[in-house]
């Protein structure tokens, strides 16, 4: 024997004609917005602007640091493919190491520049190889940068 679930009794409820509204909001109540973000001129999402005002401190100085390594990124040809190419296996470390040297690029520049490298030399071939490799290296450089410092 079956027995009946309250969403049966739900569907049994008359649906509402194509004119008739289902419900009545209140007089004092505000439409609600499905889109909260009132500035819809740029491509970013309300996710992710919420998340950027609630966690990123971006400073002027870090933002300058970054467009350098972009435009010297782009000016330069990629050198840390040269580490790829050698038969030595990929080093974060080493990685790390040759962007820190430079005095342009602030130290988490240069461990962003090191984890990019090691994701394109990585032979990994699914998401969740990726994200175990990539945590690996980030654990290294993070033993490595409380050993620096």
């Amino acid at each position: 024997m079956w027995r009946r679930s309250a969403s049966f009794v739900l569907d049994k409820r008359p649906s509402p004609l194509p004119g008739q509204q289902s419900f009545r909001p209140c007089d004092g109540m505000e439409p609600q917005n499905p889109n909260p973000n009132p500035n819809t001129s740029h491509e970013i999402s309300a996710y992710y602007q919420t998340r950027s005002e609630h966690h990123a401190v971006v400073t002027s100085d870090w933002l300058a640091q970054a467009q350098a390594a972009v435009t010297l990124n782009v000016t330069q040809p990629d050198v840390s493919s040269k580490l790829v190419d050698t038969e030595k296996p990929f080093s974060v470390i080493d990685e790390f190491n040759y962007w820190r040297k430079n005095p342009d690029l602030a130290e988490a520049v240069a461990a962003i520049m090191a984890l990019a490298a090691f994701i394109r030399s990585c032979d990994a071939t699914t998401m969740m190889e990726l994200e175990i490799e990539l945590k690996k290296a980030a654990d290294t450089l993070k033993r490595r940068c409380k050993k620096i410092h």
